[in-house]
């Protein structure tokens, strides 16, 4: 029967060939609409995703491309969608969003990480413009679930200052300073598949339902190329 220390450095392994499969998911970059999402960790390469975000007044459907290079010291994301507003006198929009983000290792054997990030995003359309630049912090777990899957669970902080434009002569533009968390989960369904499922929560902005007006859901479906 294989020893103690075999079986340790088998589960070791393990864990940093599924670390390694596991697709970078929270790709929503920041697009307007789109929770917050940011784990600790990053996988080389390009990844791809389809997002949807759904909030109080509002629902977004959008795709992101992200890149980090082969040591995964940072990880660039980008992404463009369609925003659609419940509330009176706001038209379909079109949303972008960039994010940069550093993520760091070495808590608890590669399994904790950080990531410092900061963004810019925005959504335009027929009566107004939005603007977002959030700055914060996600942290990530992760554990393998057998030799080709894993699961990582993160939380993510994040200030927010956001600006509505409207597009209607004399009226003004408002800003506000938000406070925001989030909390999500990333698993791989299959070798190169992931999945990401999150909520973000916080303080309010009380000037358009194309900026955070409560709780928003949001989930992705990715590829990452090998």
């Amino acid at each position: 029967m294989p020893s103690s220390r075999s079986r340790a450095v088998a589960r070791r392994l393990a864990l940093v060939l599924a670390t390694l499969l596991l697709p970078t998911t929270s790709l929503h970059a920041q697009q307007p609409g789109a929770p917050v999402l940011q784990n600790g960790f990053a996988n080389p390469g390009v990844t791809v995703a389809v997002n949807y975000g759904k909030g109080e007044h509002s629902d977004l459907l959008g795709a992101a491309l992200a890149w980090s290079p082969g040591k995964g010291t940072f990880q660039f994301s980008a992404g463009a969608g369609r925003l659609d507003v419940d509330s009176t006198g706001f038209d379909p929009m079109t949303t972008y969003g960039l994010r940069v983000a550093f993520p760091r290792f070495g808590f608890m054997g590669g399994r904790v990480g950080m990531a410092p990030f900061i963004g810019l995003g925005g959504a335009s359309g027929d009566s107004t413009k939005t603007l977002i630049v959030p700055i914060g912090v996600g942290a990530g777990w992760r554990m393998a679930l057998g030799s080709t899957r894993a699961l990582s669970l993160y939380a993510t902080g994040t200030y927010l200052r956001t600006q509505v434009t409207p597009e209607a002569e004399g009226q003004d533009k408002q800003s506000a300073d938000l406070l925001r968390f989030a909390a999500a989960a990333d698993v791989t369904l299959f070798r190169n598949v992931g999945l990401t499922l999150g909520t973000e929560f916080g303080s309010a902005a009380d000037h358009g339902a194309t900026v955070p007006e409560g709780t928003i859901f949001g989930a992705g479906l990715s590829w990452r190329f090998r």
